[in-house]
């Protein structure tokens, strides 16, 4: 009977964190082994280079601190390489993720409420629209969470036996590895951590001397992983190339201080003004409900246990219906939720009407309450991690969770009135559909980024017999693609020869076990390259030539708006590299191996053509002569006839004749002639069309350049 009474404790103790684990667990573990996101890779690629003895910052550019990096490579060097290993370790992420926002919100909270908010957190920001469990940002935000349970570890402990002291080195040297794996938001997260010592220090009357102690344990914990990791750089003879990386050219990439500080604001603050009235309604809501629960407080805290089981049995059957019936996903995932900037306003209004209650104590002087003093520093946090995440761009679903736990656990913690079962019907009700939303949102939309968006899960069925995509379901389309990519790869190189992948598609290395012709910048992305990196890699491009050239097509809309963000609406070096690479496989002896296209992705490959002196009959069907032309089919055929041109190959008197009509909105054409060179072949177009022309920035309005030929289009 005592061992039955003793788990009967345990399981009441951890009911609400078995229901965190659940339900975390399930969700990570559905979305684990599917789809494939075409820049998922960046890391697998850094971690191979490192593993192969590669050099952060002297053989490769980074503009990040590298702690996130060396992780993955210890994590690929003992598990391997395959992606399913590191999916694996992404639900374990996911779970801590999720644990961590659980234990900040049992300090605010009650268990029950922690829960069910917990839930509602995590399952929000994995509807971002890039996310991968295992990602750089998702073990940030293990470190951030830890600091921020750490520091209300520190609130709440007295200083008996030096806990508090045991707590603040902690924080200290969370704080570290936070920054260790992005700077920006590390130093952002870190300064506003001290002022919350001072704060605490301020408002429970503290003594100056022991406010400055416990800000010397931090700064100390804080920095002595920092200044460790520094030797570690200066014996590598690394440390100036370091600070120039992760500082200089990480500030230059974003477009300068002032960008990175500010120029979110501005694009963020006529929504923010247009969701004011309803963080007005919600705070209202909020002081209204303690007012009741003032004079009415219900203590029947088992029911309220009920009603969490009852919200989890609604929960796991919806979760159940979105997995089996597309059509139910479809109709979910079209519901609205809660936009960032809600959340960071409702955030706002909580830290003011906190600080307005801890100011009118601390005046009045009366003991100040540490559970005011926690909502504002929680609140405050969010503040500072939404903050950093802002400097990225906007304001982001990812790093909103544990705001979104927040407001909502702030709410439903005022619920406490006898009756309230109906107030907390509608927010349960909230929260379902809420997880819900998010999860169906992810299934019919698993990556949407810059223009780039995948095919629903219910369309992952297919595995590739790619090695390191073992395990992982894809589309079909998916599955034609990447398997086309290695097919032309691999039979076209060996493993000694270098290709080059282009922008933000490194994976293809791992893929096909091929190396880069030895570029600074692996990953060719605009916030993530400096612009004279890619400027000189152009020139190692056209030194060493690599034997297959893959370009990711992305939109002109993609350029643009990474440029109007980081680079003052000029041009980047991404764009310049992407318009180096179209005009250099056009002049070079490649050759066009086709298009390959899954949703929005659409990626061209180019191969060095050896057999120059025959590369009209391996191109084309016919002879070339006038009464047997050489066949023009499709987008591919046209494209090698313009390519073939602009490389200055002899065509005078040959014959082509178009049999279809060809659609160029698949391809970038760049047009016959661009660059001047001119051969008298003749082209009969037989009544086709050519349509959908897709210039890039070479803008002509014809197909032709230099060739003085009508024709039709539609």
């Amino acid at each position: 009977m005592e061992y039955l009474s003793d788990k009967r404790h345990i399981l009441k103790k951890t009911y609400a964190l078995l229901f965190v684990l659940f339900f975390s667990t399930l969700l990570s573990c559905f979305f684990m082994n599917k789809t494939f996101f075409t820049a998922e890779g960046w890391y697998s690629y850094y971690a191979k280079l490192i593993n192969t003895g590669g050099v952060v910052y002297k053989d490769f550019e980074y503009l990040f601190t590298p702690l996130y990096m060396y992780i993955i490579a210890l994590v690929t060097k003992i598990f391997g390489t395959n992606i399913i290993v590191l999916r694996i370790m992404g639900v374990l992420v996911f779970d801590i993720i999720a644990v961590l926002i659980f234990l900040i919100c049992k300090n605010l909270f009650k268990d029950y409420i922690a829960a069910l908010v917990s839930i509602v957190g995590v399952f929000y920001f994995q509807s971002d629209n890039y996310q991968v469990f295992y990602d750089y940002v998702r073990v940030m935000d293990i470190f951030s969470f830890l600091s921020v349970f750490l520091m209300l570890k520190f609130l709440f402990t007295t200083d008996k036996l030096g806990k508090k002291v045991v707590y603040i080195v902690l924080w200290g040297l969370t704080s570290a590895c936070y920054f260790l794996i992005k700077q920006n938001m590390g130093a952002l997260s870190t300064v506003y951590y001290i002022g919350v010592i001072i704060f605490c220090g301020f408002f429970m009357r503290q003594k100056v001397k022991t406010v400055l102690k416990y800000v010397l344990c931090f700064l100390v914990s804080f920095l002595v992983p920092i200044l460790v990791f520094c030797a570690f750089m200066y014996k590598q003879d690394m440390l100036q190339i370091m600070f120039q990386s992760v500082f200089m050219n990480a500030i230059g990439a974003k477009g300068g201080l002032a960008v990175i500080l500010f120029r979110w604001i501005g694009n963020v603050l006529p929504e923010l003004i247009k969701v004011l009235p309803y963080a007005i309604c919600y705070i209202a809501l909020c002081i209204c409900f303690e007012m009741i629960s003032g004079k009415y407080l219900d203590k029947k805290i088992k029911v309220k246990s009920v009603e969490l089981l009852f919200v989890g049995i609604i929960l796991f059957i919806g979760i159940i219906l979105i997995i089996v019936n597309e059509n139910i996903g479809i109709f979910i995932s079209s519901q609205d939720r809660l936009k960032p900037i809600i959340i960071f306003t409702l955030d706002i209004f909580i830290i003011i009407y906190e600080m307005i209650k801890l100011i009118s104590d601390f005046k009045n002087k009366n003991e100040v309450d540490l559970k005011n003093i926690s909502y504002v520093i929680v609140g405050g946090a969010f503040f500072a991690i939404t903050y950093g995440a802002g400097m990225s761009g906007g304001l982001s679903i990812g790093e909103s969770g544990i705001g979104i736990a927040f407001v909502i656990g702030y709410l439903i913690n005022k619920i406490e009135f006898i009756g309230g079962i109906v107030a907390r019907g509608f927010a349960y009700y909230f929260c379902i559909m809420s997880c819900l939303t998010s999860m169906a949102i992810k299934v019919i939309a698993p990556n949407q980024w810059w223009g780039i968006n995948e095919e629903s899960i219910y369309e992952m069925k297919y595995e590739t017999d790619i090695p390191i995509l073992k395990g992982i379901k894809v589309s079909e389309s998916e599955k034609k693609m990447y398997e086309g990519i290695c097919e032309i790869v691999n039979e076209n190189t060996t493993e000694e020869d270098s290709i080059y992948c282009f922008p933000h598609i490194p994976i293809i290395y791992e893929m096909t076990n091929r190396m880069d012709p030895g570029v600074y910048g692996k990953v060719q992305w605009f916030d993530v390259s400096d612009n004279e990196t890619l400027k000189k890699d152009t020139e190692i491009i056209s030194e060493m030539k690599p034997r297959v050239i893959i370009i990711y097509n992305l939109k002109d809309s993609t350029y643009e708006g990474h440029e109007d963000l980081f680079n003052y609406g000029e041009l980047s070096g991404t764009r310049y590299m992407r318009d180096f690479l179209y005009e250099f496989v056009n002049t070079e002896n490649y050759r066009y191996e086709g298009t390959f296209i899954s949703a929005d992705n659409n990626i061209s490959v180019y191969v060095v053509d050896d057999k120059k002196t025959d590369r009209l009959a391996n191109l084309y069907e016919g002879t070339g002569t006038k009464n047997d032309p050489y066949i023009i089919r499709d987008d591919t055929d046209l494209v090698n006839l313009s390519m073939l041109v602009n490389q200055n190959e002899n065509l005078d008197g040959i014959y082509f004749e178009q049999q279809n009509d060809i659609s160029l909105k698949n391809v970038w054409w760049i047009p016959i002639g661009f660059n001047e060179n001119k051969s008298e072949f003749i082209y009969n177009f037989n009544g086709k069309y050519v349509y959908d022309i897709n210039n890039c920035d070479i803008n002509y309005s014809n197909i032709y350049k230099s060739i003085n030929k009508s024709y039709s289009s539609q």
